[in-house]
């Protein structure tokens, strides 16, 4: 049966593997021998050590300068019609300190926004960088304090139309979604306008408590008028001109609850947080939360006996922690139920059971191969523009389903919510040649779709495999291959696929040719006779079935 019982000893190579692809965007070697050696404790409190970011903000080629928390001047203007590049630019800032990023956090921060959706491109890149600076903030802190804070962004605001909700033009689209989508989820409808955990009438109760929010203006750093004590990001503010006044009762799904009516804008901010309070206070939010972070972390499917005996306790958990996500997070990484080991077969429920996105396929490459990427302070346009703007935003991602921070609405990604096929929903006829080019990308250096280079990110297979320390036997083939297969695919292939991707390398070479013409560019260092082998290995690895799923 499920058990959340701690899973002990040594974590061991193949549940490394799983853990850090699960729980990270970035998979080395080195990584991956330290956790293999590290007890299943040690490994997962390692995760959540501190981790700072690289570059506290992302730089404009065109100006070789920053712009977002310029206080002196504000370098690049940042006028909402005129910075699409720009957040473009902090969305490449973004995935490019997630690559770097050795913990669990980054990950936790696309989590955080697959469920808090806002649409990048309905604010300015300054806003943007705000929002991202919360899903840093609270990546595995407190998911309470967290829906406040986002409620009170500049680009939700904007989003979800907060700031245009008044007392005399009220808006219902925020307080619908916060319910709907991003907290308590809509359950069964049971009777017109009633949908098990909330009613219609708390939608509009709801909005009524949040009316009166606006934006507020983000130019030359951080306004400390407006600027959030916790996470030092700048938030909206309260209007007490265009509030709705007097107490807000809601239904019987929420006890009667009555939020007392502001009398002033400080006021406002105890409803926002009153209304927070009610909402997390009922026992659906947390199980919702925690089958959101059991579909992210473990499987798309969530069976009876684990309902029961693994989200429901994870919900407590949540609960009890007051919402913080960290006690939650470590109890499930830590159980035997993460590592399948509950049951009678480990083999069948588990590890290699989710289709990696987009993202994590590449990041995951791209950091096993250990290829550099243009320097953003050096090398700004190839960086930025190049790589990440013209290679991946403009191009592979949207090809492969995932347009990154710009989901087509407000539920989010289809694979984090949509039935029944969840993670699947990335791997379809439309997504399946885009999954397919990213070994054409790394090992051409040119973009996949449209013409030019990719900013020079490139994987030389012959070098990569001779200097990397990966590789305990390159000239034997077939140990060769099966380190190849170790690393990458999350399951030992059966002998017949194994042996196919043997054949695959080799080519109709033989075993010895293969060994010769090793030694050969040992000797001379030509790697003419020996790059194509190896390129025909991972092009085979990384466009196959086993490769698609972490």
């Amino acid at each position: 049966m499920p058990s959340l019982v701690p899973h002990t000893g040594v974590l061991g190579m193949r549940y490394a593997k799983h853990l850090l692809k699960r729980s990270t965007y970035r998979y080395k070697k080195s990584m991956l021998d330290a956790y293999a050696a590290k007890t299943v404790s040690q490994a997962v409190d390692d995760l959540f050590l501190p981790f700072n970011n690289f570059m506290a903000e992302p730089i404009d080629f065109r100006s070789t300068k920053v712009w977002i928390n310029d206080t002196v001047n504000g370098s690049e203007p940042d006028p909402l019609t005129t910075s699409g590049l720009q957040r473009n630019y902090v969305t490449g800032w973004w995935m490019d300190e997630a690559i770097r990023c050795t913990t669990i956090h980054a990950k936790m921060q696309w989590f955080l926004h697959s469920i808090f959706i806002i649409d990048i491109n309905v604010g300015s890149s300054r806003e943007y960088f705000d929002y991202l600076g919360l899903l840093k903030h609270y990546a595995v802190g407190n998911l309470k304090e967290f829906a406040v804070k986002i409620t009170q962004n500049n680009t939700m605001l904007r989003y979800l139309n907060g700031s245009t909700n008044t007392k005399s033009a009220p808006n219902e689209n925020y307080a619908r979604e916060f319910l709907e989508l991003f907290t308590i989820t809509k359950g069964p409808q049971i009777a017109a306008g009633d949908y098990t955990y909330y009613t219609e009438a708390d939608v509009q109760t709801a909005a009524k408590v949040l009316t009166g929010w606006r934006t507020s203006t983000r130019i030359l750093g951080v306004n400390p008028i407006y600027a959030d004590p916790a996470s030092g990001t700048q938030i909206g503010y309260p209007d007490y001109n265009r509030h709705t006044t007097g107490d807000k009762t809601f239904s019987s799904a929420f006890g009667n609850t009555v939020i007392v009516g502001a009398t002033n804008s400080a006021g406002m901010i105890q409803e926002l947080n009153d209304f927070v309070n009610m909402v997390f206070g009922q026992q659906q939010t947390a199980i919702s939360y925690c089958k959101r972070l059991y579909r992210y972390f473990v499987s798309d499917k969530i069976t009876t006996a684990v309902t029961t005996d693994i989200i429901i306790p994870l919900a407590n958990e949540l609960i009890a922690n007051n919402y913080n996500l960290t006690p939650v997070l470590k109890t499930l990484l830590k159980s035997q139920h993460f590592y399948d080991q509950d049951d009678t077969s480990s083999l069948d429920n588990i590890v290699g059971s989710i289709i990696r996105s987009p993202f994590d396929q590449l990041t995951q490459a791209v950091t096993f191969f250990d290829l550099s990427i243009p320097d953003p302070t050096t090398n700004t346009e190839n960086h930025y523009h190049n790589w990440y703007y013209r290679s991946l935003l403009n191009t592979l991602f949207p090809a492969g389903g995932l347009d990154p921070f710009s989901p087509e609405n407000v539920a989010g990604y289809p694979s984090y919510y949509q039935e029944p096929g969840f993670s699947r929903n990335w791997f379809n006829a439309s997504t399946l040649i885009a999954r397919y080019k990213l070994y054409e990308l790394l090992i051409t250096g040119n973009r996949v779709f449209g013409s030019g280079t990719n900013g020079g990110v490139r994987l030389y297979a012959a070098p990569f495999v001779k200097n990397s320390g990966y590789f305990s036997s390159p000239a034997n083939a077939t140990i060769l291959v099966t380190e190849f297969c170790n690393y990458l695919l999350p399951e030992t292939p059966t002998p017949e696929r194994f042996q196919y991707f043997l054949d695959y390398f080799l080519d109709g070479l033989s075993a010895t040719n293969w060994m010769f013409e090793w030694q050969a560019y040992i000797t001379t260092g030509l790697d003419t006779s020996v790059k194509i082998p190896i390129q025909r290995l991972i092009k085979v690895l990384l466009s196959s079935q086993e490769y698609q799923v972490n």
